[in-house]
């Protein structure tokens, strides 16, 4: 039996220098903005598939522990930020409450190389019909 393809990284790359994502965080949110930006995609690295749903209250309360927010709503209030400068994908956030970065698939992208076993993740594709209300979300991929 063929073991299962991992899809989770032990490390990233975490570049010297920063770009617009970084400047806004720090100067929206300081050094919590800083801290909050690497943990969340030390969270995605960890997670199988790079993509983490915060769906449900359990999840959101762990999204806001996991960065080192005091409050779910600026939890929230950080991602919405995220979304709205495309460090996220903005229409998985909005649409299913799913957060991926592609730009950290994209720099993990030769660590799946050298794994010949491994496939790279793909963005989940979710329907455009909004069933957030109802707790039903129609994956593919």
């Amino acid at each position: 039996m063929a073991r299962p393809h991992k899809q989770t990284a032990d490390y990233f790359p975490h570049y010297a220098g920063h770009g617009k994502t970084m400047f806004i965080l720090e100067a929206k949110y300081g050094i919590e903005g800083y801290a909050a930006w690497f943990k969340l995609l030390e969270l995605l690295c960890s997670t199988p598939g790079h993509c983490f749903w915060a769906a449900s209250t359990e999840e959101k309360e762990f999204l806001t522990a996991k960065t080192g927010f005091t409050s779910t709503e600026k939890a929230q209030g950080f991602i919405d930020t995220l979304a709205a400068i495309g460090a996220i994908d903005t229409k998985l956030w909005e649409n299913a409450e799913g957060i991926w970065s592609q730009n950290l698939v994209d720099n993990l992208s030769s660590m799946y190389n050298k794994r010949h076993s491994s496939v790279m993740p793909r963005k989940p594709v979710y329907d455009d019909i909004n069933h957030k209300d109802a707790n039903i979300i129609s994956i593919k991929g």
